[in-house]
């Protein structure tokens, strides 16, 4: 896509910044879901992917304890 890749590139990032410097803000993200969801007409949330996920990963056998500490550290990291 002509992009140069760099340790400072966001994969999830907005048109303002096709360089792909700056990220989404998290409001984005979820506007962007809503207003998906809702033009499929499906009653959900964002944070409804993180248990889908979830379980996604425990019927196929995988141990999502690894995703949930990793999620954690995030979380604590944020808080800060």
């Amino acid at each position: 896509m002509g992009t140069q890749l760099t340790d400072k590139t966001f994969v999830f990032s907005g048109h303002s910044t096709p360089d792909h410097s700056e990220p989404y803000s998290p409001d984005a993200v979820t506007q962007r879901y809503e207003s998906m969801a809702e033009r499929a007409g499906i009653d959900t949330h964002l944070h409804a992917l993180r248990h889908f996920s979830a379980t996604e990963l425990l019927t196929t056998g995988i141990d999502a304890a690894p995703s949930q500490a990793a999620s954690a550290t995030a979380q604590a990291a944020r808080r800060r």
